[in-house]
């Protein structure tokens, strides 16, 4: 099943890829277009470069918010999906295990419920204000939307911090983190998602949480209920992840020649990205965590 599932993956983010590139492509070109008329115009004509300059703005803006929307309409519909499999798990698990503990595995379960719709409700459109803050901001400068955008990313990363903090504070309460072991894969996974920009430190603590989760389930019920969560969320994730490498190889390849104004939209536009990508990934975690806390509760309680 695993090699299956890989096989899955690989497949669709080279199809993703591929279907990608002609989002990349048109980046490239209309950046070096733009840069290859703006050094061959008279210096004199700089209204023309900045008609120019808005043109191409405006260009890449329709793919990329027709790009936006369907990521987020596709990580909408994951997060829905992977909560609808953890609330079908649910009964099979209390039924395996009634104790006392079912008073606190349902308040757990209200947590986790709570967590995905503000995720799917309030982050996710957060993402896309961002997103559209920067496309509107390149367009014109004569109104500054940094201040603004600044406060959106400012919301954005302390509302996920302070709700990180407390599904890991009532994780661990639960005794579901306890005894927790940090493995080498473990630190690998934490180090490596530390360096993805706006959601990256998130999701490095996260990774602790994984493993901690995935030695609660070993040998239990959940598993099967852990591992259809997980496989419902790896193909959307890779794709998003394939969109986040696309946005940031065509800002490299744009940066040393483009205007600004391009180069930074395509920026803002990558990091909205990695947030609905990060946003995706951290439900993902969270359902799997609210698996174990549910067998660590009910198995406490029987």
């Amino acid at each position: 099943m695993a090699e299956e599932l890989l096989k899955t993956i690989l497949k669709e983010a080279g199809g993703q890829f591929a279907e990608s590139a002609g989002i990349l492509l048109i980046i490239v070109s209309l950046a070096y277009l733009s840069s290859i008329f703006t050094a061959t115009a008279d210096l004199e004509s700089s209204g023309n470069n900045d008609i120019v300059s808005f043109a191409v703005i405006c260009l890449i803006a329709v793919p990329v918010i027709r790009n936006i929307v369907e990521v987020v309409t596709q990580a909408g519909d994951t997060i829905r999906e992977i909560r609808t499999i953890m609330l079908s798990s649910i009964p099979g698990l209390c039924a395996m295990n009634i104790g006392t503990g079912a008073a606190g595995a349902a308040t757990f379960i209200t947590i986790t419920q709570t967590v995905g719709i503000l995720l799917s409700k309030v982050f996710l459109p957060i993402a896309v204000i961002y997103a559209a803050l920067g496309i509107c901001g390149s367009v014109t400068e004569r109104f500054s939307l940094e201040g603004v955008k600044g406060m959106v990313r400012f919301l954005f990363t302390w509302g996920l911090g302070i709700m990180m903090i407390g599904f890991s504070c009532a994780a661990t309460l639960s005794g579901a983190l306890t005894g927790a072991r940090t493995s080498m894969a473990g630190r690998t996974l934490k180090y490596t998602g530390a360096m993805v920009p706006v959601v990256g430190r998130y999701l490095a603590e996260s990774a602790d949480m994984v493993f901690a989760g995935a030695s609660v389930l070993k040998g239990t019920a959940g598993v099967a209920a852990a591992a259809a969560i997980l496989t419902a969320a790896a193909v959307p994730c890779v794709q998003m992840v394939v969109h986040v490498v696309v946005y940031r190889m065509a800002g490299i390849l744009i940066r040393p020649v483009a205007d600004e104004k391009i180069s930074r939209m395509v920026g803002v536009v990558g990091d909205a990205f990695t947030m609905i990508t990060g946003i995706t990934i951290l439900m993902s975690v969270m359902c799997v965590l609210n698996i174990a806390v549910l067998v660590t509760l009910m198995k406490g309680g029987s």
